[in-house]
């Protein structure tokens, strides 16, 4: 085994010069540092401590999507089929990553929702969703018309990629590697007149997996039209993106945090009066608010880490107020 050993020499905080040399490891002269283990040990098992916490909660967030609007009924939380329909998973999925980008629309493919399951209480944990999306599926923001958007989505439900193998059910449908789902509030559009009424030329903006405008699940429209945005040099750089997983986890939080300030104010949860809310007192308003079982502090840190635009592990006044505003929208 080998180490690679890097020197970084900066002359008044700039860079100077990078050397880097290999040495072997050999176990009697490089013996663990008990620092650097308890560190790692301390990260690995936050890991597998936020493992647990729920994530997604169907009966109360994006709820009024979970009933049938023509029959009343209620409908699961379910990845089943992904493949070969739109789920309500797809569907929650796209709505949080639409909602927190700011976007028109989403659309994301059936291929990486890999778990195909059911979740018969509504709630879903982070191990489950990255069960789920087991892939760093990398979300972009790009401009479309409506009727590219449309004939992307009708192309990617009718056509099976050239030369990949396809399942069929027993009720005659295909499975589709492509076939793409939309936020909820674009299939309930879809569903009724409405969508005749809009128009095909207007310039929308669309979230959507990178990958699938480069070619994955050929879906040819939007393979026409990642050409179209290469030559208006319209593309996004290939490192600005986020992490579908990362966007979830983050819309779930401010959702959480929604249901808190609905309740309380600041000044409710600032108990020492300092200004600020930190993760104790965050954590004290959970258990008021949600429960004793979602007062994990794996659930309070990414709550903390959704909204502290400063970075400072603390909640002001001014990071409270941008989900204020957030429910007003």
């Amino acid at each position: 085994q080998r180490a690679a050993i890097v020197d970084l020499q900066f002359q008044n905080n700039t860079l100077e010069s990078v050397n880097v040399t290999f040495e072997e490891l050999h176990d009697s002269h490089h013996q663990p540092c008990p620092i650097v283990q308890t560190i790692v040990d301390k990260r690995l098992a936050a890991l597998d401590n936020m493992k647990d916490f729920t994530v997604i909660d169907a009966n109360t967030m994006l709820a009024e999507y979970f009933v049938d609007s023509s029959t009343g009924k209620g409908l699961p939380l379910s990845s089943e089929f992904s493949r070969f329909q739109q789920t309500t998973v797809g569907g929650f999925f796209c709505s949080a990553v639409k909602q927190e980008l700011d976007a028109d629309v989403c659309v994301i493919n059936g291929a990486p929702m890999l778990a195909s399951k059911t979740y018969g209480d509504g709630f879903m944990s982070y191990q489950q969703l990255t069960s789920e999306l087991p892939y760093p599926l990398k979300i972009i923001i790009v401009d479309m018309t409506r009727k590219q958007l449309r004939d992307a989505i009708e192309y990617s439900r009718e056509h099976v990629e050239e030369g990949k193998s396809a399942r069929v059910l027993d009720d005659g449908r295909l499975e589709r590697r492509g076939y793409l789902h939309t936020d909820f509030e674009y299939w309930r559009q879809s569903l009724t007149c409405e969508s005749n009424e809009l128009d095909d030329n207007e310039v929308i903006s669309v979230a959507l997996p990178r990958n699938l405008l480069k070619g994955f699940c050929s879906i040819e429209p939007l393979i026409d039209l990642n050409k179209e945005l290469e030559e208006k040099n319209a593309l996004p750089n290939e490192d600005d993106y986020i992490k579908a997983v990362d966007i979830i986890v983050r819309f779930c939080c401010k959702d959480r945090w929604s249901t808190i300030c609905s309740q309380l104010s600041f000044e409710d949860l600032d108990l020492n009066g300092d200004g600020v809310l930190s993760s104790d007192e965050i954590r004290a308003a959970v258990q008021l608010i949600l429960g004793e079982e979602e007062a994990t502090m794996e659930l309070v840190n990414s709550m903390i880490e959704a909204i502290d635009t400063n970075a400072d592990g603390q909640i002001d006044e001014q990071e409270w107020n941008q989900i204020l505003a957030r429910m007003r929208k």
